[in-house]
């Protein structure tokens, strides 16, 4: 399990120190906490988000960042025996005790994953960016995958990625980065029409003046 997932610190509470930054608040995951559901990879794609994978060498599942506009996610290898590793880390999580001292990690993950995961054309989307690696024959078994976990899962409103999930929220809500995106990707095909048809046009002129000119060179013969 921690091989994929890293042992959550405990928070130091004594002698009036804080509690460690960043650290995991079983009693609050438990409990459930308020947070806005992401919006799908090819959604954050029109909003101007950029996909990239995990940059570091030995990084867990758990790995996901968002910065200027960056969503780093760890690669998720898809092998035979993916499915079954993926569904016992559910069990392991949601039918023991496990979850009472280390909080709904597994369970996090996959809610997260799943809702940035709703059709094919998410999956291309981190396919394409080397988030995904299928060893099997479909791609598409990595958007089975994570919406059967979903739908196991019992999520109560955990997300240990709820941080992320407002960051996201802000990110595309502000009206300047889906706007940003629309423009570059307009411009640049709008800028390619314009070249296609520049390139059209000389060369529809080029082979008009050449069949003039071998038309009065016959027409001299």
């Amino acid at each position: 399990m921690f091989s994929l997932f890293p042992r959550p610190p405990k928070p130091k509470a004594l002698h009036g120190e804080n509690p460690v930054e960043n650290s995991v608040d079983v009693r609050s995951l438990v409990k459930g906490e308020i947070y806005p559901d992401v919006r799908s990879a090819s959604e954050l794609d029109l909003s101007g988000v950029k996909f990239t994978k995990c940059s570091k060498k030995l990084s867990y599942l758990t790995d996901i960042t968002f910065h200027d506009g960056v969503l780093s996610v760890p690669t998720v290898v898809l092998l035979d025996s993916t499915a079954s590793l993926f569904w016992n880390l559910l069990a392991l999580e949601q039918y023991s005790d496990f979850k009472d001292d280390y909080g709904c990690v597994f369970i996090s993950y996959v809610s997260f994953m799943d809702n940035l995961i709703c059709n094919n054309k998410d999956v291309e989307i981190f396919t394409r960016n080397n988030i995904f690696l299928s060893w099997v024959n479909d791609d598409k078994e990595f958007l089975l995958l994570f919406n059967r976990l979903a739908l196991a899962a019992d999520m109560n409103g955990v997300n240990e990625f709820s941080f992320i999930s407002r960051e996201l929220e802000r990110y595309c809500g502000s009206n300047i980065h889906p706007l940003r995106a629309y423009i570059v990707r307009n411009y640049f095909e709008a800028r390619w029409d314009l070249m296609n048809s520049v390139m059209l046009f000389i060369f529809t002129v080029t082979q008009t003046v050449f069949a003039i000119l071998d038309y009065n060179r016959k027409g001299k013969n």
